[in-house]
């Protein structure tokens, strides 16, 4: 009977070989998972690295043989490919981070781009010459708010990151700054500069209301729009679809003040006046107030005349034709038709989407917002276009008018000019005027500037920085909450022709968007097929699926 050989027992470490290799892999693995976190190599990381490869090593050292033999098997090469696919699987998710990290981009899939900041908090951000400190308060467990705000504050500082500081905190765990902002509600954002030392809480936590802090902590001073009343303009505070409450509302949301004038009471215009705002009178201004008005402008005034399209018999033509054809501007007694351009087959609603160059209008440009003008009036412009400089080296032509007009807007080929119009007959005749037409213009002071000659002398340089400032609409209606409230039209181009008569070029620019929740409402049979889909439908298909492969397979 042959004698059987003892098997010579194991060490410690021969026993330990099997667990300290499989814990070394597992180790390594966390190493290459802490790397993609930290996306660096630091210590820590060096760490992880450095103590499983160490039990590695050791449990090949303690069993080299089996280890060899191992590495020889088929088991092992298949393994070494599973392993080299996750190392090149976790390098991918390494490098992307790494990438995506340096070039940060966003894609904003929503139907209103409401993760998308708006041009002008952008260049309001950008104009940014002081710091500015955001904390914001919001509970960790309080919903979807603490994701959406942070995300928000995010893509501001992502724009000026040099002077934007963001902080999102929960003051449920951070009670002691909570404390220190005197923050006694959830929710609660806080804007600060160091420079002006204003400081803003927000309680909502949407862009417009955050850039509407931000200007009142960074501007040193208030701009003031008054609104001439007392001949039967648009109230300047009403809430009716008449009044131009809304208007007021989005100037002071731009750290703007409003304020009401009567020239009747007030026989001046207030010193601290930035922009004269009339907005459709009914009535003639008395012959003391056009004067006071004329001389604003003379001196430089900034001022928006939105007027309606007036009468022969109307008394007020006479008194701001003559103020306006001072600057270039006549206001025809006439309503403009539009046939093609217009809203819902309307023709009485002139819809322009293709503005005139100029500073205020080139924002619009790019983005396709359409103005609405109701039955408006057609706007005479003088032309004050230099003549072209001297061929031969001569001095500079001489400007023939001390003001250069501009048109913003205009109607379309296709439309025409009526007396009197009726909805039920707006047909063209024969002697109607075909457009274009201006509906609106700006006007500065200065005389037009030749193009430079090449061959003489240059033309002299202005040295008045101060101009008048003047900005004439052929409609009225376009201004009131019917229109930036309830349409939601004409905001961005009456904001910046307001904007730009205060000289406010960082504010010239599309605004911010309002949220809005898209929501779905089912019925009650669509709700049970909902149901029957998603509860019983699909579910029971993956079942049979991969019954229908098990029977193939086994």
């Amino acid at each position: 009977m042959a004698r059987t050989r003892k098997k010579k027992p194991e060490t410690f470490m021969e026993a330990a070989a099997g667990p300290a290799a499989f814990a070394g892999v597992l180790i390594v693995l966390l190493g290459f998972a802490a790397m993609a976190v930290a996306q660096k190599l630091n210590l820590y990381v060096y760490a992880i690295f450095a103590v499983g490869l160490v039990l590695f090593a050791a449990a090949l050292a303690a069993k080299p043989t089996e280890a060899l033999a191992f590495l020889k098997s088929r088991q092992a090469k298949l393994g070494a490919n599973a392993t080299v696919t996750m190392l090149l699987f976790l390098g991918i998710i390494v490098l992307v981070n790494i990438v995506s990290n340096r070039h940060h981009t966003r894609l904003d899939l929503t139907k209103n781009k409401v993760h998308t900041l708006s041009p002008q908090t952008k260049k309001i951000l950008k104009s940014l010459k002081t710091e500015l400190k955001v904390t914001a308060f919001y509970s960790s467990t309080g919903g979807g708010d603490f994701q959406r705000v942070r995300d928000l504050l995010e893509g501001y500082r992502f724009v000026n990151p040099a002077k934007v500081k963001v902080k999102v905190v929960d003051p449920n765990l951070h009670p002691s700054l909570a404390k220190a902002y005197n923050i006694s509600s959830l929710s609660t954002t806080v804007f600060e500069c160091p420079k002006t030392e204003k400081k803003e809480n927000v309680s909502s936590g949407d862009e417009q209301d955050f850039t509407s802090a931000i200007l009142k902590v960074t501007k040193d001073q208030k701009k003031k729009f008054y609104f001439l009343q007392g001949h039967g303009e648009h109230k300047w505070d009403g809430y009716d679809e008449e009044g131009l409450s809304s208007l007021k509302a989005a100037l002071e949301k731009q750290n703007h003040e409003c304020a009401e004038l009567n020239l009747m009471t007030q026989q001046t215009i207030p010193a601290d006046c930035t922009v004269l705002v009339l907005c459709g009178p009914k009535l003639a201004l008395h012959e003391q107030e056009t004067d006071t008005l004329r001389d604003y402008l003379e001196a430089h005034g900034r001022a928006m005349l939105m007027i309606d399209p007036p009468t022969r018999s109307d008394p007020e033509a006479e008194e701001l034709s003559g103020l306006l054809s001072r600057w270039g501007v006549t206001p025809v007694g006439k309503v403009v038709v539009e046939p093609v351009n217009n809203l819902f087959n309307d023709p009485s609603v002139v819809t322009v989407t293709k503005y005139e160059q100029h500073e205020i209008t080139k924002p619009l440009g790019g983005y396709s917002y359409a103005s609405l003008f109701f039955l408006p009036a057609h706007l005479k412009l003088e032309e004050t276009t230099p003549p072209p400089p001297d061929q031969y080296g001569g001095p500079p032509p001489q400007p023939t008018t001390d003001f250069e007009v501009h048109s913003l807007a205009k109607s379309s080929a296709e439309s025409w000019e009526v007396t009197n119009y009726s909805p039920q007959d707006f047909k063209q005749r024969p002697s109607d005027s075909k457009g274009p037409f201006d509906l609106a213009a700006v006007v500065t002071s200065g005389a037009p500037q030749p193009p430079p000659n090449p061959y003489g002398p240059p033309p002299p340089e202005d040295k008045d920085g101060e101009k008048t400032r003047l900005v004439v609409v052929a409609d009225s209606n376009c201004a009131t909450n019917a229109q930036l409230f309830g349409l939601r039209q004409n905001a961005n181009f009456l904001m910046n022709a307001l904007n730009w008569l205060a000289e406010e070029s960082e504010l010239i620019a599309i605004q911010p968007k309002d949220r809005t929740k898209n929501t779905i409402t089912l019925t009650g049979s669509q709700e049970t097929l909902v149901k029957l889909l998603s509860r019983y439908l699909l579910p029971l298909t993956c079942f049979l699926t991969g019954l229908v492969v098990w029977w193939k397979r086994r």
